[in-house]
């Protein structure tokens, strides 16, 4: 890989505008050099959309040379369906993806390059990342590839080459909350080889809908269950997730009476 690897960033949103500046401004003060940010709305009607455009503007007027910004607005069929397009119109030969509620470490993307141009054997890098509620942070996490087969690395400190989505395909849309998880897999049991960089890259904010809903958790028992992983777990998911099934059915058959 050569010394000033050009590398992609892609930020998927939708009606994000108490966080989307922060993201923004993390890829655009990094300290690496060469970089491609691409954002990725899905027709926002909350303001997003003018947050988005005054930096587009201040990054044409010259006020981050080190960055090419552009952005795509319009309907979408889901997160990954964003993703896809990122990655489909994207130039780097590494690719990052930081969602709207998320934001990079100021060093990440220097990290990453050195890391990848020392070793271009390893198609993923991954960091650890720190995990804010309320402004409080509650806890640094990183986890090894091993242990894809019990649950996802961190996707928000991740970086991939270009030629594994090449090679392996994109974001499958058929699951709306774990597609990343099953990417990943599949990655892994492609050949791709991982490795993890004891370094904080990246902060994630809680609530976003990968934390918040049991139906995360069956997305995720499901792609297991699809890559022959065994889950110790598996039950008691799975009895939650049927019960929590039943219930919004139920529920969405109840006519209020008042």
């Amino acid at each position: 890989m050569k010394e000033n690897p050009l590398i992609t960033i892609i930020t998927v949103v939708l009606n994000a505008k108490n966080t989307i500046e922060q993201t923004i401004v993390s890829v655009l003060n990094q300290t690496y050099s060469n970089i491609e940010y691409i954002i990725v709305d899905g027709a926002s009607t909350d303001g997003t959309l003018d947050i988005i455009k005054s930096y587009d503007l201040q990054v044409k007027n010259g006020g981050f040379p080190n960055v090419s910004f552009r952005y795509i607005s319009e309907p979408d069929k889901g997160i990954y369906d964003a993703m896809n397009k990122g990655v489909k119109c994207s130039k780097g030969e590494i690719i990052g993806i930081i969602n709207a509620d998320d934001w990079f470490e100021k060093d990440a993307l220097s990290i990453i390059a050195q890391k990848f141009i020392k070793n271009s054997d390893i198609g993923i890098y991954h960091g650890l990342k720190a995990v804010w509620d309320n402004n409080v942070n509650i806890k640094i996490i990183g986890t090894d590839s091993s242990r894809l087969s019990a649950g996802m690395i961190e996707h928000p400190a991740c970086f991939v080459k270009k030629e594994v989505y090449e090679h392996i395909g994109l974001f499958n849309c058929a699951y709306s909350i774990a597609a990343d998880y099953d990417f990943m897999i599949r990655a892994k049991k492609q050949g791709v080889k991982f490795k993890l960089i004891p370094v904080v890259l990246s902060n994630f904010r809680l609530g976003g809908i990968s934390t918040t809903t049991i139906a995360g958790y069956y997305e995720a028992l499901q792609i297991r269950k699809k890559h022959n992983y065994k889950d110790k777990n598996a039950p008691f998911f799975t009895k939650i997730t049927e019960f929590y099934t039943r219930t919004r059915y139920w529920l969405s058959r109840i006519t209020p009476r008042f």
